[in-house]
């Protein structure tokens, strides 16, 4: 079985964030094991990442948030929008 990990990134407005770089880190590390750029609209997909425990980077400009695992990524469910 594989995990997909996917979403959406807006700002407050509700403008799309382009260009934000999304990781995939083993939980509880800084070990990347893989990375996503948002496209215009903000969407981001890191997909067949084996099955496990992840947490999630993302990075725009000087903006940094984390997406824990054991907080937000739940089985059988997407990440949905994080905002900016």
């Amino acid at each position: 079985m594989t995990i997909n990990l996917k979403g959406n990134l807006y700002q407050d407005d509700g403008d799309a964030v382009s260009g934000a770089t999304v990781q995939a880190l083993t939980a509880g590390t800084t070990s990347v094991i893989d990375t996503d750029t948002t496209d215009s609209d903000g969407a981001w997909d890191l997909p067949g990442l084996a099955e496990g425990k992840y947490d999630v980077k993302i990075s725009a400009g000087t903006s940094v948030r984390y997406i824990k695992w054991n907080d937000e990524i739940k089985d059988g469910q997407a990440i949905g929008t994080v905002g900016s």
